[in-house]
């Protein structure tokens, strides 16, 4: 057939058709992009919790050596109590802000996981899509040829009748 645009037209039948298994893969190539893409950002955002979460053990650790020290030294002078003491508000204090940037990261890593998911449905859709219009274009090039060859018999009956 004679390409007209967007539109193949077919000289031996009635029908205008686009084709569209080139434009699904077009779309097909940049969901597994966006997918591929997705993953990293999924996996940046694990190794960034799992830092952020070490840093917050260390700070406890820190602040729990801080309090047996403390303990340990009940009897010390008041300057030293007031020193500990402030040290260990602080220690409270970073531990807090920890806690926030691992929920923060947590928070990150559940979107990108639904995003990440959205995106492969959306591929997959594409995909069988896809795969249902090449079987249909499939069939209707056998219907075509099997018009063809009717043709030929019925012009062969013809010729020898």
């Amino acid at each position: 057939g004679r390409i007209s645009g967007m539109f193949m037209v077919d000289k031996n039948s009635d029908f205008v058709k686009v084709s569209s298994s080139s434009k699904f893969r077009t779309v097909l190539k940049v969901k597994k992009i966006q997918e591929r893409k997705t993953q990293a950002e999924l996996h940046q955002l694990e190794v960034d919790h799992a830092r952020e979460e070490a840093t917050l053990d260390e700070i406890k650790d820190t602040q729990k050596a801080a309090l047996s020290d403390a303990v340990r030294r009940m009897k010390m002078k008041a300057t030293e109590a007031q020193t500990s003491r402030a040290f260990i508000k602080q220690l409270s204090s970073e531990i807090d802000e920890q806690k926030d940037k691992v929920a923060d990261i947590q928070s990150l890593k559940t979107e990108k996981r639904e995003e990440l998911v959205d995106r492969t449905k959306s591929t997959n859709m594409i995909e069988k899509l896809d795969k249902r219009i090449q079987a249909e274009e499939a069939k209707e090039i056998e219907r075509k040829e099997q018009r063809l060859i009717d043709v030929l018999a019925q012009r062969i009956r013809a010729e020898i009748l």
